[in-house]
């Protein structure tokens, strides 16, 4: 299979105990044992909300999200608020993002991405959040930080990145500005 996939070309949807997820497959063993046999109860447990990404009546992929914090010290001083006294940031955190194995290379995993950040927007109107973290596996952080999330070089987690949602928000409002 071979073209880009819009993300308006998507039905997202948060996870139910309905969801059918038998037949995905992302060829990462973790996270399709997570979406096979955790997705479901971490769910009703309030501990990850899952969303499936379907196109065409297919699972292609999937996404999760927890809140979470971020501690000072594992962000560039640069983010970081002089006056903020909190020894840590509210954070929410990608704990899983997974495209299905046939439809990857079609940027799926970008709309996905991308509608996590959107998801993330609307919350703040309920509750603050100040980064959207993730702990990428080696082979995802390139993907990461094309979306402007970075690491910080002096931290021990070189897998944890940070994306500083106020950026991302002011970007969002100054461009619902122009087309108002």
């Amino acid at each position: 299979m071979s073209g880009k996939i819009n993300i308006t070309d998507l039905n997202i949807v948060v996870l139910t105990e309905d969801s059918d997820i038998s037949h995905f497959s992302c060829g990462n063993v973790e996270l399709d044992t997570f979406l096979a046999k955790t997705a479901k109860i971490a769910q009703v447990e309030d501990t990850s909300r899952t969303h499936l990404a379907y196109l065409n009546g297919v699972l292609v992929g999937f996404f999760s999200l927890i809140c979470d914090n971020i501690a000072r010290k594992q962000i560039d001083i640069e983010y970081q608020k002089e006056n903020y006294v909190h020894k840590v940031y509210p954070a929410v955190k990608v704990t899983r993002l997974a495209v299905h194995r046939e439809y990857q290379g079609r940027g799926i995993g970008h709309a996905l991405l991308y509608y996590a950040l959107g998801t993330v927007y609307a919350l703040q109107k309920y509750a603050a959040c100040r980064f959207v973290i993730v702990d990428a596996k080696p082979d995802a952080i390139d993907f990461y930080k094309m979306f402007g999330f970075h690491s910080n070089t002096a931290a021990k987690n070189k897998h944890l990145l940070y994306f500083d949602y106020n950026e991302f928000r002011r970007r969002l409002d100054e461009k619902a500005d122009v087309m108002a």
